[in-house]
């Protein structure tokens, strides 16, 4: 069996969660045989070769594990940033700042993302994570270009 897909999409992830499903239900024989994990990371592209992984023991049954699959060119600037948002690209692909304006126009464009924001920067909010603020005056900047 191969588990082919985007980039980034969770086919190792997949893997890992077969072998502990089968684990658990006494299919997979041996530690050694669960201890072989796919590994997994935040960034595409992590996975550069296909490798095959032992689910069951009997009947024995492999999974082969392959990198990511993309078009080779990305026709537009939107699918880009699309892909990119998406974790299938790498940001430095279309570029970091254009993948940032990007998703904040995006926000700006839909009006209950803006209420939120403007929420958000009211005295006395406090977010979980404070350097993940965005002023409403950038937001609104790039919502007129």
């Amino acid at each position: 069996m191969m588990v082919v897909g985007l980039p980034n999409s969770g086919k190792s992830s997949l893997i890992n969660a077969l072998k502990l499903a089968a684990r658990s239900t006494g299919v997979l024989g041996g530690e050694q045989t669960y201890n072989r994990r796919a590994a997994v990371g935040a960034t595409p592209g992590l996975t550069r070769q296909v490798s095959g992984f032992q689910v069951c023991k009997t009947p024995a049954t492999y999974v082969l594990d392959t990198p990511g699959i993309t078009v080779p060119s990305i026709p537009t600037d939107e699918i880009g940033f699309r892909l990119a948002l998406a974790g299938a690209i790498k940001d430095s692909v279309v570029g970091e700042e254009a993948v940032v304006k990007y998703y904040l126009s995006q926000l700006a464009s839909n009006p209950q993302n803006l209420s939120a924001l403007k929420a958000s920067q009211a005295p006395g909010y406090k977010s979980s994570n404070s350097s993940s603020r965005v002023s409403v005056t950038s937001v609104l900047k790039l919502k007129k270009q």
